[in-house]
């Protein structure tokens, strides 16, 4: 489990933020999969992620790619956000923090401009097209979750005609 704030979550169901960083010990592996949280209640899931990297470096060291994949337009913005995020009075750029990539996982049903145009799984290079040409930027209207206990039979069969 990981937990966001909720100002974040349209931030990574829009695949604007897919990196994370930490204070404390290291709690996530390489190709692992986690729920994605703002809360500890079991309703609290709005999506699953695979942990693509996870590296230690001085929170002060991000870069200003990072900060964008962070979902913030400058370093000064993210610091300050991370501050009220973490109850900080001050933050300390020599801190150890753990990166932590991930890249969206699972089912996800897609409405755009207010019409469901199907379940796609977030590792679909459709999904990775789309974000390239910018639909989810001018149209996207949301993108939520697929209860992950859907029965197998779905899963293998009705997948297909929802991605064709």
């Amino acid at each position: 489990m990981i937990l966001f704030k909720v100002r974040h979550v349209p931030l990574i169901l829009n695949l604007v933020k897919d990196v994370t960083r930490r204070e404390g010990k290291k709690r996530w592996n390489e190709g692992a999969f986690h729920q994605l949280k703002t809360g500890f209640r079991a309703n609290d899931v709005f999506a699953g992620a695979r942990i693509l990297k996870v590296s230690e470096e001085a929170l002060g060291d991000i870069s200003e790619e990072h900060v964008q994949r962070e979902g913030y337009e400058s370093k000064r913005q993210y610091f300050e956000a991370y501050r009220i995020i973490n109850k900080l009075t001050v933050v300390n750029l020599d801190k150890p923090v753990w990166v932590v990539v991930f890249n969206l996982s699972g089912l996800m049903e897609i409405t755009i401009r207010n019409a469901t145009v199907g379940l796609l799984e977030y590792d679909d290079p459709i999904i990775e097209n789309m974000r390239k040409a910018g639909v989810f930027q001018k149209y996207l209207y949301r993108m939520k979750p697929v209860d992950v206990s859907l029965s197998d039979k779905f899963m293998n069969e009705d997948l297909e005609q929802w991605k064709s």
